[in-house]
């Protein structure tokens, strides 16, 4: 500064200049499934949010599966494998661009893994019109839903619910001595850790006498006196059928 005739004078401060707060960043992360069995890929996702303004982004994330104090994963959105069931205490670590960082941590319970039993697909039946006494093969297609080797197949020929015969093979015969319908039924069982057989599959046959058409008529329903559902069957691909 200088006065009027000039003389002068100067005065110092010294101003510190702090920097702006930094605050954690408020984060939260949630899982598919949310009922996850040993075996499954659980997938994680993160949430976070910055209360600065402007938001020290970008945010890093640091995943620990089972809070052993190890890194497993990094990323917004992970995935693991929990390989035995159990309740595992997952840790999210989330940081912002100047450093701060939050942890959250919640409990992820993972179930023993369920192993389903084979499902029959489909059932083939050769003759598709057989008549009495002569053998028939029962072909069943049968899937497993873990691959499992399929070990025992469970036959019900006349549909009473008895079974009356088991295979190591999806391949079964039977020889009907009478005419009549028939409803056959299947299942089968594996031998990867369900240890029980899967749902019946239902298919009908008809089986007609010897040296009898391989055609006809059954009354299926009769609600009412003056009402019936009669039904007509004939063999695979014939034509020119006349009522």
């Amino acid at each position: 500064m200088t006065d009027a005739r000039g003389l002068t004078g100067t005065k110092s401060k010294v101003i510190t200049v702090q920097p702006r707060p930094n605050q954690a960043p408020e984060a939260d992360f949630e899982w598919t499934p949310a009922e996850p069995e040993a075996g499954d890929v659980v997938t994680f996702t993160a949430t976070a949010t910055d209360p600065d303004d402007p938001p020290d982004t970008p945010f890093t994330y640091e995943w620990d599966f089972d809070s052993d104090g190890t890194v497993d994963a990094t990323g917004e959105e992970v995935t693991h494998t929990y390989a035995a069931a159990g309740t595992y205490t997952v840790t999210l670590t989330v940081t912002d661009a100047r450093g701060a960082e939050t942890e959250v941590q919640q409990d992820v319970t993972v179930a023993e893994a369920v192993n389903e039993p084979p499902q029959v697909t489909a059932l083939d039946i050769d003759p598709a019109d057989p008549e009495v006494n002569q053998e028939v093969t029962f072909t069943a297609t049968t899937t497993d839903p873990e691959d499992d080797e399929i070990t025992d197949w469970e036959w019900d020929f006349d549909g009473d619910g008895t079974a009356d015969a088991t295979t190591a093979t999806n391949t079964a015969t039977h020889t009907y001595t009478s005419a009549g319908f028939y409803t056959v039924r299947v299942r089968a069982k594996d031998g990867g850790g369900s240890d029980s057989f899967g749902p019946w599959y239902e298919q009908e046959l008809y089986v007609r006498g010897t040296g009898a058409a391989a055609i006809g008529t059954r009354l299926t329903q009769n609600p009412v006196a003056a009402e019936a559902v009669i039904e007509f069957f004939a063999p695979e691909g014939a034509t020119d059928l006349r009522l």
